[in-house]
């Protein structure tokens, strides 16, 4: 039986404000800083990967959560016009979309985040038919989303129960605390 999707990814969607190069350091105190250039673009490990995979012409669903806000349609609009299947991108009347602030300087960014949506992101948020439906499943952000990565040892199991290849992108980890126990259920 063929499958619906050539690729299913789970987890994380926020614009991104990006701004730079700064040439001086960071200045608080209400001080007004240009920058060359700054730019709206669609951020989050999950949703750069699923743009970028239906860029190459993969069929590609995505599932998370994003709030029903401006940034919430922005990003559905976003993802949508790549070529993205976003049904399962649930707009949560509640939380606030993710944002992201990207600050560069030389070679080297500083990233600024506000998790909204995505400490309730939780594995209610993946259809089990897409699950079923999948050739290949990738989760990423593990660590920016607490109740996903408690559910996710569960969905990559069922995925592969259907034949799928799995894969995860953890991202950074905020706490700097990388802890190993709680990925090795996931990497099992």
């Amino acid at each position: 039986m063929p499958t619906a999707y050539d690729l299913l990814v789970i987890g994380d969607a926020n614009p991104d404000v990006v701004l730079g190069p700064l040439t001086e350091p960071l200045a608080f105190g209400q001080r007004e800083q240009l920058t060359d250039s700054g730019s709206l673009v669609v951020g989050g490990s999950a949703a750069i990967m699923a743009c970028g995979a239906a860029r190459l012409g993969l069929r590609v669903a995505f599932a998370g959560r994003v709030g029903d806000d401006d940034a919430g349609r922005y990003l559905r609009d976003a993802l949508t016009a790549h070529g993205v299947d976003t049904r399962a991108l649930t707009l949560d009347p509640d939380r606030p979309t993710p944002l992201t602030v990207v600050l560069t300087r030389g070679d080297d960014r500083a990233i600024l985040t506000a998790p909204g949506t995505l400490t309730t992101t939780s594995g209610r948020d993946v259809p089990h038919e897409l699950l079923a439906g999948a050739r290949h499943v990738h989760a990423a952000s593990y660590f920016l989303q607490p109740r996903l990565a408690e559910d996710l040892p569960e969905l990559l199991r069922t995925a592969r129960g259907h034949g799928a290849t799995t894969s995860l992108d953890t991202q950074d980890d905020p706490s700097g605390r990388w802890d190993g126990a709680a990925l090795d259920a996931v990497l099992a």
